[in-house]
């Protein structure tokens, strides 16, 4: 017979997603912490509660079984001060302990994609800057060296697109504030994504460009994407001013393989052809293009999202339109962009490249 043993101790990931065990050789015994919970045939698949002392106890935090040892009679009670905040919104997250003086308290704290941020302080209360949308748990554990207790409180989180950035078609724009084009276009795989409601689309305004000029153009017939090796291809549409679109161009591969959609639905008619994006040290730019003036985007843009190294889905697209403002543009691909900007009275980057954006002539920030 053979022995499988899962061992959960606190705070132990467990290599299984559930607390099932699944045998596909001889019948096995599974034993946790040492103490044998149950056995399971051949080929089948055994659930087991995990207890302590004859009692249900632990939760599974998306990543991690949190078991609690003994706690000596001591209990923790975790509050905050909002339990459906929208996302990037300050949360205040207090524990209060009964029967122990805590000396260190870890908060387990949910991100967006499924993982969590853990944060060891002598402090009870830590503001958290929510990076979640959907549901999710908080998670608080708190020691004096030699008992432990573990509390937890849920929480609803909602995106929003929020606002959006109001440029006047002359002066103004946004640019990165470091040369950053080549972080962006260094793999030929790559979705951007962004709203827009144009007050005039008449002299053909550029969306994004680079130094290189490699742009996004919106007509008010199509969609003109072109790259730095003087290729350009147009996707056929009728774009009307004073009206909200959902944009994805959506580039899967090398060469001629770049697919544009507006609003969940792919464009199919289309002249030119697509070229490769050149990866050099360049700034990246809103509403302004260096091959010259006049192309400035008059109107506003909202929730602007570069994710590198990956394309998205008919599916994931379509979904992400019929969503609105209610998910947060890393459903896409189920993982964060590599750049997004949500323009809620800031440019600042909220993806994993670490750079930030300043705004050209001041631009407002609006309701979209």
């Amino acid at each position: 017979m053979t022995l499988v043993t899962a061992t959960v101790k606190n705070k132990t990931t467990v290599t299984a997603s559930t607390n099932s065990v699944t045998i596909g050789g001889a019948d096995a015994t599974v034993q946790l912490n040492g103490s044998t919970i149950g056995t399971v045939a051949s080929g089948a698949t055994g659930d087991f509660p995990v207890t302590q002392d004859g009692s249900p106890v632990g939760s599974w935090n998306g990543s991690a079984w949190i078991i609690p040892p003994d706690s000596g009679g001591a209990t923790l009670s975790v509050s905050i001060n909002d339990s459906t905040p929208t996302y990037l919104q300050d949360v205040t997250v207090t524990a209060t302990p009964t029967g122990m003086s805590p000396t260190s308290y870890t908060f387990y704290l949910p991100n967006i994609d499924g993982t969590f941020n853990e944060v060891t302080q002598i402090s009870n209360v830590y503001v958290w800057t929510c990076g979640l949308d959907g549901l999710g748990t908080i998670t608080v554990t708190a020691t004096d060296g030699s008992i432990e207790s573990t509390s937890t409180a849920d929480v609803t989180a909602t995106w929003t697109i929020g606002k959006a950035i109001d440029l006047n078609g002359t002066t103004q724009s946004v640019e990165t504030i470091n040369k950053e084009w080549y972080n962006i276009v260094s793999s030929q795989r790559s979705v951007w994504s962004f709203w827009f409601n144009a007050d005039n689309l008449a002299n053909d305004p550029v969306i994004f460009s680079g130094d290189a000029f490699g742009f996004i153009q919106i007509k008010p017939t199509g969609i003109r994407v072109f790259a730095q090796h003087l290729r350009q291809k147009t996707f056929t549409f009728s774009f009307v001013a004073g009206t909200k679109y959902y944009v994805v161009v959506n580039k899967t591969n090398v060469g001629d393989n770049t697919d544009v959609y507006v609003n969940g639905t792919q464009l199919t008619t289309t002249t030119g052809t697509a070229g490769d994006h050149t990866a050099i040290d360049e700034k990246y730019y809103i509403s302004s293009y260096l091959g010259g003036s006049g192309f400035e985007f008059n109107g506003k843009i909202a929730q602007i999202s570069f994710i590198k190294g990956h394309y998205a889905t008919s599916s994931q697209i379509l979904a992400q339109y019929n969503s609105g403002a209610g998910r947060h543009p890393y459903r896409l691909l189920e993982r964060n962009p590599f750049w997004n900007i949500n323009f809620n009275d800031n440019v600042l980057d909220y993806g994993t490249s670490g750079f930030d954006c300043q705004l050209i002539n001041s631009p407002s920030y609006v309701t979209f």
